[in-house]
């Protein structure tokens, strides 16, 4: 489906037997070549999604943290501009720390769930 220069559509791969995304990209005119053309798994397709709606979130997080500074400090916008880099700073950190954590929790989740598969499959 056409969103902007964003052309996201499925495939069922016919030598791989294997469902696919196919993610193009065009510039501002979609009679042009495409910039980039990507297939991909479900799954990736569905990690990409993921970080999409994580980064539409903190975009709209770090817009209200820079207009809540503003209005707060409207008497000195260098200290309100000062104040929001400090907080996005903090914030951007706080972000990758909880997403690493995040990860490495999965991956245990993943590793255990093998683990208890290969325990309980029968012989």
């Amino acid at each position: 489906m056409p969103v902007g220069g964003i052309f996201v559509e499925s495939l069922f791969g016919a030598r791989s037997r294997q469902p696919l995304v196919k993610l193009t990209l065009h510039d501002d005119d979609p009679a042009k070549p495409p910039v980039a053309v990507v297939e991909m798994p479900p799954s990736k397709a569905r990690e990409i999604a993921v970080w999409l709606l994580e980064a539409a979130e903190s975009a709209l997080t770090d817009a209200f943290i820079a207009r809540w500074a503003r209005e707060v400090f409207s008497d000195d916008l260098a200290r309100a501009d000062a104040v929001a880099v400090a907080l996005l700073r903090d914030l951007r950190q706080f972000r990758e720390l909880t997403r690493r954590a995040g990860v490495e929790q999965e991956e245990r989740d993943e590793r255990d769930a093998r683990d208890k598969y290969d325990r309980d499959r029968p012989m």
